[in-house]
């Protein structure tokens, strides 16, 4: 069994950023705000697919700004499991620019 940890870095306005780990395609992460993310990812040469959900509680300050009410979603990211990558996330809550970095 190989565990990859990945940090993400993450901004719209205001950045945060959260691990992530993936091991037997499951995803989980946490970051600074106390969110959590849970999913399920494959591999294909050395290109990750994942889909992640995120459940925000109402009140949570996020970089796209405080969240009026509760919400639920999940989101794709594909990227390599060997190098930085960046992109954009077209999400609910707002566009967020997301460097991912593969962790040794």
């Amino acid at each position: 069994m190989t565990t990859n940890f990945f940090r993400v870095d993450y901004s719209a306005g205001l950045a945060g950023f959260a691990l992530f780990t993936m091991a037997n395609g499951e995803v989980r992460g946490t970051d600074v705000g106390g969110l959590n993310y849970r999913g399920k990812y494959s591999k294909d040469n050395g290109v990750i697919f994942a889909e992640v959900s995120m459940t925000i509680p109402a009140g949570t300050q996020l970089v796209t700004g405080r969240c009026p009410q509760p919400i639920s979603f999940a989101f794709n990211l594909n990227f390599d499991e060997s190098k930085p990558t960046q992109q954009t996330l077209d999400l609910p809550i707002g566009k967020i620019q997301v460097a991912i970095t593969p962790l040794p």
